[in-house]
């Protein structure tokens, strides 16, 4: 694989399955510390996630209760939602969807990948890098959607690894 297609958002995934012991993940782990880290935790559906409250800011919890959008003063963003799996959609079903609807917004997608109970998407629309992640527990989908200057990419691929290990479901 060539670093060019493993640039952008694709780096965040091989950031969080790289072993610790190598210099980039191990830089990437002191980059993610150095913020100062809170949790918003949504009691309609269920989830959990961190964020860096230093870069971050949080708008109030959506009126239906879903989720809360966070922005940055850096053209920043993350979005984290639930919902019902009300059309009893595979995770592969809901992954290639969700590729359809980032195409339509006109991202090129450069990495995904699935496990059972979650996948991931990310890649570019312009200048700007997305990256959506999405779990799965019963009739449950959680997802966030980071999306950040690619100029900004040595602040925030770490901070996107650290985000995809703390978001859960309860």
């Amino acid at each position: 694989m060539t670093i060019k297609a493993i640039e952008g958002a694709a780096i965040l995934a091989a950031l969080a399955f790289t072993p610790a012991a190598t210099p980039l993940a191990a830089q990437a782990q002191t980059n993610a510390v150095a913020h100062r880290w809170e949790s918003y935790a949504n009691a309609r559906y269920g989830y959990a996630i961190c964020y860096p409250a230093d870069l971050l800011v949080p708008e109030p919890e959506a009126d239906n209760g879903d989720g809360r959008a966070f922005q940055g003063k850096d053209g920043a963003s993350l979005r984290v939602f639930g919902h019902y799996n009300a059309a009893e959609q595979t995770m592969a079903e809901a992954m290639a969807g969700d590729a359809l609807g980032l195409a339509h917004d006109g991202a090129v997608i450069s990495y995904r990948a699935s496990r059972p109970g979650w996948y991931v998407l990310s890649g570019r629309i312009g200048d700007t890098i997305v990256y959506r992640r999405t779990i799965a527990a019963g009739d449950r989908r959680m997802t966030f959607v980071l999306r950040y200057p690619a100029s900004q990419a040595a602040l925030w691929n770490p901070i996107t690894a650290r985000l995809g290990r703390c978001f859960a479901a309860g």
